[in-house]
């Protein structure tokens, strides 16, 4: 009886575990396509602001997309303890900022990204998961050596990304506004340090899954290819409004940890 339940659940796993690749798959197409419509969509200005409410729901499916790769990677309980707590910090830490002006410095949502808690989109919070943990399974997949490494290089792709993030969510298309006009060395510290907790977070909780399946190319990349998405959107946005120094700074960033996290030469 014991190895017939055995196979039972066995078989009830590879069932869910193919379901959930063909999902992953999917969505990681639909996100590739809405790259490039929503890149058409924001060369246009009014098209850019009818369709702007499409920025939610963008991120919600980078959000679910990770997911959906850490469940099939990762066991189940280092991911539900996690991102809660992930999910809920961002949150707090970012009605704090726009209550206080720390850590970040001061700055106010508008009503461009909903729906919104308290003067605090959901977006954002979902935006910190996918930021930090992309940057974090890129830098060190799988591994749980050189614990401050992880935490050290990732938080640097996570900054990089800010640098470009910046530009174009707060000065063209307005999801927040900088009170002084112009954004504080503070916030990029404050990103980096933000980053660095997270990432300690990721450290203590992922544990890699034993005798994982072979997974398809598009599921295996799926951290790098969401960064790729964004990047590519931040840089030809940011490059067609002349918002250069940010996005080749971030650019010029995120480059160089992908070439150290290539050669493996990420000790510190």
């Amino acid at each position: 009886m014991e190895r017939k339940n055995l196979f039972k659940n066995n078989a009830e796993r590879g069932v869910t575990i193919k379901t959930i690749q063909k999902i992953l798959t999917t969505l990681i197409v639909i996100l590739a396509v809405m790259t490039f419509v929503g890149l058409v969509i924001m060369i246009n200005p009014d098209l850019r602001e009818k369709y702007i409410w499409t920025t939610t729901l963008f991120l919600a499916l980078q959000f679910v997309s990770l997911l959906l790769y850490l469940v099939l990677n990762y066991q189940l309980k280092g991911i539900w303890l996690m991102i809660p707590v992930m999910l809920l910090s961002g949150f707090l830490i970012e009605y704090a900022g726009v209550k206080t002006g720390f850590p970040f410095g001061e700055y106010v949502y508008t009503d461009k990204l909903q729906p919104q808690i308290l003067n605090v989109p959901i977006a954002i919070s979902l935006s910190w998961v996918v930021v930090v943990v992309t940057a974090f399974l890129i830098v060190f997949p799988g591994s749980r050596t050189n614990l401050f490494s992880k935490i050290v290089y990732s938080s640097l792709l996570v900054l990089g990304l800010d640098l470009m993030l910046e530009p174009f969510a707060a000065f063209i298309n307005s999801f927040w506004i900088w009170r002084a006009g112009f954004v504080p060395v503070q916030n990029y510290v404050s990103w980096f340090f933000i980053a660095a907790m997270f990432s300690l977070i990721l450290g203590i909780s992922l544990r890699e899954r034993d005798n994982k399946p072979e997974y398809s190319k598009i599921i295996k990349y799926t951290p790098l290819i969401i960064l790729a998405i964004n990047v590519l959107q931040f840089t030809v946005i940011n490059f067609m409004n002349a918002y250069y120094t940010s996005a080749i700074f971030g650019l010029v960033l995120i480059s160089a940890i992908i070439y150290i996290k290539k050669r493996g030469t990420v000790e510190v």
